[in-house]
């Protein structure tokens, strides 16, 4: 019984850092989209100032 439960954790352990991870690579992927937006729209600002 002692071993199923450690057995039991160990999987809830791998499938939260699984969880923990896939969390992580999406929060990353909409930050880097979000900052790519922004830096996007600064150098059209600067490149339409600078053309004008």
């Amino acid at each position: 019984m002692q071993f199923f439960t450690s057995v039991e954790k160990l999987n809830i352990n791998l499938l939260n850092a699984r969880v923990r991870r896939l969390f992580a690579i999406i929060v990353e992927r909409r930050v880097t989209l979000i900052l790519n937006a922004r830096s996007l729209r600064r150098l059209r600002r600067r490149v339409e100032n600078f053309l004008l």
